[in-house]
């Protein structure tokens, strides 16, 4: 789970099986998050909320303009690494 910035598991370890819905296979695990790990994550959705309507306009266009360049970045690394393995078969 990401709570206020950070990867967490759930306080007593236990874990979900995570299936796949077109094949129903067991894929991985996701933490069993608890009531408490619920109200953690919207104090915090709620404060960074509030900390970025605050934030001035020119930094919020700047910060969306780079998470915009990343995506497409990462998208087309995507499309090279597809290309590069479709050439293999």
């Amino acid at each position: 789970m990401l709570i206020d910035g950070e990867l967490v598991m759930a306080p007593d370890g236990a874990v979900l099986p995570s299936e796949s819905p077109a094949t129903e296979e067991i894929i991985g695990e996701l933490p069993d998050a608890t009531a408490e790990d619920v109200d953690r994550a919207v104090r915090a959705t709620r404060r960074a909320s509030m900390e970025w309507s605050a934030t001035a306009w020119s930094k919020r266009g700047a910060v969306s303009y780079a998470a915009d360049l990343r995506r497409s970045a990462a998208r087309r690394r995507a499309e090279i690494v597809g290309s590069l393995l479709s050439a293999r078969t």
